[in-house]
């Protein structure tokens, strides 16, 4: 590999990014991309975006459509649920900080809070009832936190559906070649699909009918 990753961000990529990263920068085709070799912001970004790319999860493969069909089915769930957690006999008001028991003291102690020995009971559950007290200060519930799950989703589901066949067995490849697609020319994004993809049938013809076949977001019904 050009370069010996100083500061070692490359080793936090799996390993499909890394070995495509040395090939990128190894390659005839694609070498004198990277002027600063493995330090290079440019590469920096392609690594990034192979990582997006090879992210699949149920979600990446719904069409547009399906993906409102979740959201409404999660909003009406979601809603039912709040409402028989405020009926319930121990409702989220009365239980408190969400996290209790051993289970916040695990947490406690990964953050670096002194923790009595599980065999010393009187004082592990004494520490441990002095943190439910603290925690429970901070006034925030299981409904609180189910609130700021439902708006994490809301504000991930902006994002529009970038490929018209997101089930299709080359979408990571076609995502890759889209989100890179604004920063080189078609030539050079071909050069390095095909090189970090191992892929010789990528090249500027595949780019450009993919560039113009890109998910119309307005135009799903």
């Amino acid at each position: 590999m050009n370069g010996k990753n100083p500061d070692g961000w490359l080793d936090f990529y799996p390993e499909f990014v890394r070995e495509a990263t040395a090939r990128l920068l190894s390659h005839e085709d694609t070498k004198g991309f990277w002027p600063l070799g493995i330090d290079d912001p440019g590469l920096r970004m392609i690594a990034g975006q192979l990582e997006v790319a090879l992210y699949d999860s149920p979600w990446d493969k719904k069409t547009q459509r399906e993906r409102q069909q979740w959201l409404t089915k999660f909003e009406k769930t979601l809603d039912t649920l709040l409402q028989l957690m405020d009926e319930a006999p121990y409702p989220p008001k009365d239980w408190g900080f969400p996290v209790r028991d051993i289970v916040l003291m695990e947490a406690a102690s990964k953050m670096g809070v002194s923790i009595p020995r599980r065999d010393d009971v009187p004082e592990f559950f004494r520490e441990m009832l002095r943190l439910e007290d603290a925690v429970s200060a901070v006034d925030w519930t299981l409904r609180d936190s189910l609130q700021h799950y439902r708006e994490q989703q809301l504000s991930d589901a902006r994002v529009r559906q970038a490929l018209k066949k997101p089930r299709d067995a080359k979408a990571s490849r076609a995502l890759f070649i889209l989100n890179i697609k604004s920063k080189r020319t078609a030539r050079e994004v071909a050069a390095i699909a095909s090189v970090a993809f191992n892929d010789d049938a990528i090249d500027e013809r595949l780019v450009r009918r993919l560039a113009s076949t890109r998910a119309d977001s307005s135009k799903i019904k």
